[in-house]
Protein backbone atom coordinates (compact mmCIF):
# COMPACT_ATOMS: atom_id res chain seq x y z
CA UNK A 1 0.00 0.00 0.00
CA UNK A 2 2.69 2.54 0.69
CA UNK A 3 4.37 2.05 -2.44
CA UNK A 4 0.95 2.66 -4.21
CA UNK A 5 0.53 5.87 -2.52
CA UNK A 6 4.16 6.64 -3.59
CA UNK A 7 3.83 6.02 -6.98
CA UNK A 8 0.35 8.11 -6.93
CA UNK A 9 2.47 11.19 -5.25
CA UNK A 10 4.73 11.09 -8.21
CA UNK A 11 2.54 11.34 -10.43
CA UNK A 12 1.94 14.61 -12.54
CA UNK A 13 -1.30 16.56 -11.01
CA UNK A 14 -4.33 16.28 -12.82
CA UNK A 15 -4.37 18.76 -16.00
CA UNK A 16 -6.91 21.96 -15.65
CA UNK A 17 -9.74 21.39 -18.49
CA UNK A 18 -9.86 22.69 -21.96
CA UNK A 19 -10.12 26.20 -22.25
CA UNK A 20 -12.02 25.30 -25.18
CA UNK A 21 -16.21 26.21 -24.06
CA UNK A 22 -18.80 28.62 -22.87
CA UNK A 23 -18.34 31.13 -20.11
CA UNK A 24 -20.21 33.66 -17.76
CA UNK A 25 -17.83 37.10 -18.03
CA UNK A 26 -17.62 39.38 -14.75
CA UNK A 27 -15.35 42.31 -14.98
CA UNK A 28 -14.53 45.92 -14.19
CA UNK A 29 -15.04 48.91 -16.77
CA UNK A 30 -11.38 50.58 -17.54
CA UNK A 31 -12.69 53.71 -15.77
CA UNK A 32 -13.74 51.59 -12.64
CA UNK A 33 -17.12 53.14 -12.42
CA UNK A 34 -19.32 49.77 -13.38
CA UNK A 35 -19.10 45.88 -13.25
CA UNK A 36 -20.51 44.20 -16.23
CA UNK A 37 -21.57 40.69 -17.04
CA UNK A 38 -22.13 38.86 -20.67
CA UNK A 39 -20.91 35.61 -21.47
CA UNK A 40 -18.14 34.15 -23.64
CA UNK A 41 -17.16 30.96 -25.78
CA UNK A 42 -13.47 30.12 -26.79
CA UNK A 43 -13.30 27.46 -30.19
CA UNK A 44 -10.33 25.98 -31.07
CA UNK A 45 -9.97 26.59 -34.99
CA UNK A 46 -6.33 25.07 -35.59
CA UNK A 47 -3.03 26.33 -33.62
CA UNK A 48 -5.68 29.52 -32.93
CA UNK A 49 -8.46 30.08 -30.86
CA UNK A 50 -11.93 32.06 -31.63
CA UNK A 51 -12.77 34.14 -28.64
CA UNK A 52 -16.21 35.37 -28.94
CA UNK A 53 -18.02 38.17 -25.71
CA UNK A 54 -21.76 38.96 -25.25
CA UNK A 55 -21.37 41.61 -22.77
CA UNK A 56 -24.48 43.76 -22.33
CA UNK A 57 -25.61 44.23 -26.14
CA UNK A 58 -22.13 44.73 -27.46
CA UNK A 59 -19.93 41.44 -29.15
CA UNK A 60 -16.36 41.64 -29.14
CA UNK A 61 -14.53 38.89 -31.37
CA UNK A 62 -10.89 37.93 -30.60
CA UNK A 63 -8.08 35.56 -31.80
CA UNK A 64 -6.13 33.51 -29.18
CA UNK A 65 -3.36 31.51 -28.52
CA UNK A 66 -2.29 29.35 -25.92
CA UNK A 67 -0.06 28.02 -23.87
CA UNK A 68 0.77 25.75 -20.43
CA UNK A 69 2.26 27.53 -17.33
CA UNK A 70 4.08 24.48 -16.10
CA UNK A 71 6.24 23.97 -19.29
CA UNK A 72 7.92 26.47 -21.70
CA UNK A 73 6.82 24.71 -24.64
CA UNK A 74 4.67 26.69 -27.38
CA UNK A 75 2.49 25.28 -29.88
CA UNK A 76 -0.94 24.88 -31.50
CA UNK A 77 -3.92 25.41 -29.96
CA UNK A 78 -4.13 22.32 -26.93
CA UNK A 79 -6.63 21.13 -24.30
CA UNK A 80 -3.60 20.99 -22.02
CA UNK A 81 -3.37 25.17 -22.45
CA UNK A 82 -3.65 27.27 -19.53
CA UNK A 83 -3.04 30.92 -20.49
CA UNK A 84 -4.80 32.55 -23.18
CA UNK A 85 -3.19 35.92 -25.02
CA UNK A 86 -6.28 37.04 -27.05
CA UNK A 87 -6.32 40.13 -29.56
CA UNK A 88 -10.36 41.47 -29.90
CA UNK A 89 -11.90 44.22 -31.35
CA UNK A 90 -15.21 45.63 -30.99
CA UNK A 91 -16.40 48.20 -34.01
CA UNK A 92 -13.30 50.44 -34.43
CA UNK A 93 -12.13 49.50 -30.83
CA UNK A 94 -8.62 47.43 -30.38
CA UNK A 95 -7.44 45.99 -27.45
CA UNK A 96 -5.60 43.15 -25.95
CA UNK A 97 -6.23 40.38 -22.90
CA UNK A 98 -4.17 37.54 -21.04
CA UNK A 99 -6.29 35.06 -19.29
CA UNK A 100 -4.91 32.59 -16.64
CA UNK A 101 -6.66 29.50 -15.64
CA UNK A 102 -6.87 29.68 -12.19
CA UNK A 103 -9.14 26.16 -11.14
CA UNK A 104 -11.00 23.78 -14.01
CA UNK A 105 -13.70 26.23 -15.69
CA UNK A 106 -12.15 29.02 -14.34
CA UNK A 107 -10.18 31.99 -15.47
CA UNK A 108 -8.79 35.25 -14.39
CA UNK A 109 -7.50 37.97 -17.23
CA UNK A 110 -6.68 40.98 -17.59
CA UNK A 111 -7.42 43.47 -20.77
CA UNK A 112 -6.99 46.98 -22.08
CA UNK A 113 -8.07 49.01 -25.44
CA UNK A 114 -5.42 50.24 -28.22
CA UNK A 115 -4.07 53.53 -27.09
CA UNK A 116 -4.78 53.44 -23.21
CA UNK A 117 -2.94 53.77 -20.25
CA UNK A 118 -4.94 51.71 -17.52
CA UNK A 119 -6.09 48.08 -17.41
CA UNK A 120 -9.01 46.23 -16.06
CA UNK A 121 -10.04 42.93 -14.76
CA UNK A 122 -12.04 39.95 -16.15
CA UNK A 123 -13.37 36.64 -14.84
CA UNK A 124 -14.89 33.53 -16.71
CA UNK A 125 -16.33 30.95 -14.93
CA UNK A 126 -17.55 27.55 -17.03
CA UNK A 127 -21.47 27.65 -17.71
CA UNK A 128 -20.47 23.89 -16.99
CA UNK A 129 -18.87 24.33 -13.70
CA UNK A 130 -20.61 27.27 -11.84
CA UNK A 131 -18.86 26.23 -8.28
CA UNK A 132 -16.54 29.27 -7.65
CA UNK A 133 -17.71 33.05 -6.49
CA UNK A 134 -17.97 35.51 -9.33
CA UNK A 135 -16.69 38.95 -7.87
CA UNK A 136 -13.91 39.87 -8.38
CA UNK A 137 -11.95 40.48 -5.63
CA UNK A 138 -10.53 44.26 -5.10
CA UNK A 139 -10.97 46.79 -3.27
CA UNK A 140 -13.62 49.62 -4.29
CA UNK A 141 -11.69 52.19 -6.11
CA UNK A 142 -9.46 49.52 -7.27
CA UNK A 143 -10.86 48.04 -10.07
CA UNK A 144 -8.41 49.12 -12.51
CA UNK A 145 -4.80 48.89 -13.02
CA UNK A 146 -2.65 52.38 -13.70
CA UNK A 147 0.54 52.28 -15.68
CA UNK A 148 4.16 51.52 -13.86
CA UNK A 149 5.61 54.92 -13.19
CA UNK A 150 8.07 55.73 -16.08
CA UNK A 151 11.98 55.94 -15.31
CA UNK A 152 11.63 59.94 -14.55
CA UNK A 153 9.01 59.52 -12.13
CA UNK A 154 10.07 60.67 -9.06
CA UNK A 155 10.56 58.27 -6.08
CA UNK A 156 8.08 57.96 -3.22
Amino acid sequence: MRRLLFALALLPAPAFADPVGKFTVHGSNLDGSNAYEGTVSVKRTGATYSVTWNVEGTRFTGTAVGAKTDTSALGAASEHDSVLSVIYRAGKDVGTALFFEVRPGEWRGIWAYEGTSVAALENWQSEEDKTSTKALTRPKGQDQIAPAPGPDAPSP
